[in-house]
């Protein structure tokens, strides 16, 4: 499907044992990354497949080459958590949330393909229905390829993942996740929700201003409060420095205390695959 990006495998992975072993497949808008990891949360494998940009293809079409080329994808695994990111989503509380309205959530401007299906994930800390369009396609070909998985909007992962690294009786927290040309936003105070939204950006300087409009919106003080992050960015990028020009405080998000990892991934930053580790947090 493209180039690989990145293939880390520890010593001890064994493709025999893949029944003890849980997949973790995130399907981006232009990538295909996937963690192996065992019973105790040890990282075995990670792998990213990028596309190389001389020809477009859909999630779908990605994800069959994925499977196709990767022998791993290929396993049977004692659990598979499968998590999706589509441009829109929309926050509904459970106690609000009308099934016979559900297209009534979102804008008339918001572009739906017309071979999608609107779908829902259950945000049980916030009593909240996650509901998003995704291809009828696409769901009914990962059911094909891993028929016993489950199958998440990557928001709902970055939200319980977010979650878990605010703390109780602070102000707002702004968090940040960089990944296949998409600024993810979420806002916590304490560790209540208040605001979840992604936006395209095309330059670094884009995602600054997202970040600026957030913390006017919500009178957040960016001489003071910190921005974290995660995600594809690293400090010397531009994004990190458009950030850092306007937000006194940038932080990476620390390292996931749920995970483990071994020699072999000595040298990758934690921050970077946030989103698809934080899929073990996940129901």
């Amino acid at each position: 499907m493209g180039r690989i990006n990145q293939e880390i495998v520890e010593y001890n992975f064994s493709p025999d044992l893949s029944l003890t072993y849980q997949l973790n497949l995130l399907i981006g808008a232009d990538s295909i990354y996937y963690l192996i990891s065992d019973a105790r949360n040890n990282a075995l494998t990670i792998k990213s497949f990028h596309q190389d940009g001389r020809q477009f293809m859909t999630q779908i079409s990605a994800l069959e080459e994925a499977v196709k080329e990767d022998e791993n994808l290929q396993l049977k695994y004692g659990a598979t958590k499968i998590a999706v990111f589509t441009p829109h989503f929309a926050l509904i509380p459970q106690k609000f949330y009308d099934h016979e309205r559900r297209s009534s959530y979102f804008s008339p401007l918001t572009l739906i393909n017309s071979s999608a299906t609107l779908v829902k994930d259950f945000i049980k800390i916030y009593s909240l229905y996650n509901l998003y369009p995704i291809d009828l396609a696409l769901i009914n070909q990962i059911k094909r390829l891993f028929p016993e998985s489950s199958c998440q909007h990557s928001s709902t992962r970055l939200i319980e993942g977010f979650r878990n690294y605010t703390m109780e009786n602070q102000s707002l927290q702004l968090f940040l996740n960089i990944r296949d040309g998409y600024a993810q936003f979420c806002l916590f105070e304490s560790k209540q929700l208040i605001y979840a939204n992604a936006f395209p950006f095309h330059a670094p300087e884009d995602v600054a201003y997202f970040a600026l409009s957030i913390f006017e919106q919500f009178k957040i003080d960016a001489d003071f409060s910190a921005l974290i992050i995660s995600g594809a960015i690293t400090e010397d990028s531009e994004i990190f420095n458009y950030l850092f020009r306007f937000i006194r405080k940038v932080n990476f998000i620390v390292d996931p205390d749920f995970i483990h990892f071994g020699r072999q991934f000595t040298g990758t930053p934690p921050h970077f695959y946030f989103d698809l580790y934080n899929g073990l947090l996940c129901e």
